[in-house]
């Protein structure tokens, strides 16, 4: 059961990936390298791990950092590719929170 949860999981966010192409799993399954033809950007891919770390604790209830870790390797592994100039000067770390400035208040 676990397994066939998995693997609509994986159709499902490959997908989602997909979506602004017009292109479904069934359009790429047996071309080769797929994910190299259709590029996305630094922030596109940002939307998609928050989205798809939030699905991968719905669907197979793993806790925050274990849905990252295999949003991590799914981005790896089937992620659409993205310029690399899109990178230079950003972050790498897909799930890093932006750091809040803490601000004091002097009371006199």
């Amino acid at each position: 059961m676990r397994r066939e949860k998995q693997k609509e999981l994986f159709v499902e966010l490959i997908n989602k990936q997909l979506e602004p192409f017009g292109k479904k799993y069934e359009d790429v399954i047996d071309v080769p390298n797929w994910y190299m033809q259709y590029k996305t950007t630094y922030e596109k891919e940002r939307e998609f791990a928050i989205y798809a770390k939030n699905r991968v604790m719905d669907v197979l209830g793993l806790n925050a950092k274990m849905a990252e870790n295999e949003v991590s390797w799914f981005i790896l592994q089937w992620g659409l590719s993205c310029d690399e100039t899109e990178y230079r000067g950003k972050d790498l770390n897909l799930f890093k929170q932006r750091e809040k400035v803490k601000t004091t208040k002097t009371i006199k």
